[in-house]
C-alpha cells in the first residue's frame, strides 16, 4: 500500500490539567483535539486524532511554522506529528463495513 504521510505541528499542553495530564491541539486543524495522562500517552493519540480530522478535509491546511509555534507557547511543548492518510483511508473503510 502507498503511503501518504502528512505532518503538523502539534501543542502538548498539562498547564490548565491535572501535572502530567496534557491537551493535544492542532492549530491548523482546529477539531482535532485529544489528550493523554502522560507526555508519552498524548504523542501516541496524537496521529490517529489529526488523520481522523484530516481524513474529513477536502483541502489541508497550511501547516504553521514549528519555531513560531515553539515561540509563542513556550510553557508548552511543541512536536511535529505524522500521519499516514492512506492508512487511516483504509482503516476508516474497514470500520464503515463492520457497522
Amino acid at each position: 500500500m502507498k503511503k501518504r504521510l502528512i505532518v503538523y505541528p502539534a501543542i502538548f499542553d498539562d498547564t490548565a490539567n491535572k501535572p502530567g495530564v496534557y491537551s493535544v491541539t492542532f492549530p491548523d486543524v482546529p477539531d482535532a483535539l485529544t489528550y493523554g495522562n502522560s507526555l508519552a500517552e498524548a504523542l501516541e493519540r496524537a496521529p490517529e486524532t489529526l488523520g481522523l480530522s484530516l481524513y474529513e478535509l477536502e483541502k489541508l491546511p497550511t501547516p504553521s511554522d514549528l519555531n513560531q509555534l515553539r515561540t509563542s507557547n513556550p510553557n508548552s511543548t511543541v512536536n511535529l506529528v505524522s500521519v499516514d492518510l492512506e492508512h487511516i483511508k483504509s482503516q476508516a473503510k474497514i470500520k464503515n463495513t463492520i457497522h
